[in-house]
């Protein structure tokens, strides 16, 4: 999707679908949108989502690696992805924080 520049916007684990094949599908559509060109950064924000902690932690590390080998492949980009994912990955989990303690200050007054 990234290759054509569409932007998935809910990549969550239980939006991936895997077959006997080890094929990959994306489903719940509903939230993509279409940019003119995405760079690196919009991937990996994109990308960013994806929490492969989901439902067994341990697993974490192996699913990481794995994915992003295939997906530095079909990118055909040399980019550390893995470093780029987990950069993005605590950016996101910062601001997380960050905007729900505000709202518990908010809330708190």
């Amino acid at each position: 999707m990234h290759e054509c520049s569409i932007v998935h916007r809910d990549l969550t684990p239980g939006n991936v679908l895997i077959d006997n094949q080890q094929k990959t599908y994306l489903v719940d559509l509903n939230r993509t949108v279409v940019r003119s060109k995405l760079t690196i950064s919009q991937r990996l924000h994109d990308l960013a989502k994806l929490n492969f902690k989901y439902r067994q932690p341990h697993l974490e590390q192996p699913l990481v690696e794995a994915f992003f080998q295939v997906y530095g492949r079909e990118t055909n980009q040399a980019v550390d992805w893995v470093r780029g994912y987990r950069e993005k990955r605590q950016q996101l989990l910062n601001y997380r924080r960050r905007k729900t303690a505000l709202k518990r200050l908010r809330f708190n007054k």
